[in-house]
């Protein structure tokens, strides 16, 4: 069967990923994402799913993929508005207890046990990092580089998602720095540069 065009939904793939994304505003409520309401990133996450012909679920679970960590929500609430599937998936990328994002790094095992789940872990931080990008925000995207060498060791696989892998590297090398500046700081740089394909799960 045909991969549909990007960006379109169909039955009830349509209605789970809109229902997602409605519940996940509700279970976020108020909370903030810099200055922005906090669907503002969940729906950046969910575009970068989109942008690599990530399957339906997933996509789904981009909405949803801090509502265990940010939100009251439960796995079961997961389960139950969902499915086990997608419930999975988000378990799988939500942050384990710790006082830093050092501690937080003990997620990495739990992630890379699912592809799926690796999948949406590279969706939120090509998210993130645009965002540092977008925003000429040189404190979060210095951080974003000084851990992506433990970020790629724990989570990549030959020949998995090497498209997005391509993307994140790019983002984050040294190349990229220098542009930026040659381009006068971060918001210079148009990120219509870096070249996107599909990734298969």
């Amino acid at each position: 069967m045909a991969e549909p065009e990007q960006g379109m939904f169909t039955g009830d793939e349509d209605q789970q990923v809109a229902k997602a994304r409605a519940f996940a505003t509700a279970a976020h409520g108020d909370q903030k994402y810099g200055p922005h309401p906090y669907a503002v990133h969940l729906e950046e996450v969910a575009k970068v799913a989109d942008r690599y012909w990530l399957p339906r679920y997933i996509r789904a679970a981009a909405w949803l993929h801090d509502t265990l960590e940010d939100t009251p929500t439960t796995y079961e609430d997961l389960v139950r508005e969902f499915d086990k599937t997608i419930a999975d998936v988000v378990r799988a990328v939500t942050d384990e207890p710790g006082k830093n994002r050092r501690e937080h790094a003990a997620t990495y095992p739990k992630t890379r046990s699912s592809s799926a789940a690796v999948a949406l872990k590279l969706c939120d931080r090509i998210a993130n990092v645009e965002n540092t990008i977008k925003n000429d925000n040189d404190g979060l995207f210095s951080m974003y580089q000084k851990e992506h060498r433990e970020f790629r060791a724990a989570l990549f696989r030959k020949s998995e998602f090497d498209a997005m892998w391509s993307v994140l590297d790019s983002l984050l090398s040294a190349e990229s720095v220098a542009e930026a500046k040659n381009a006068g700081g971060w918001a210079g740089l148009p990120l219509s540069t870096i070249k996107h394909g599909k990734a298969n799960v």
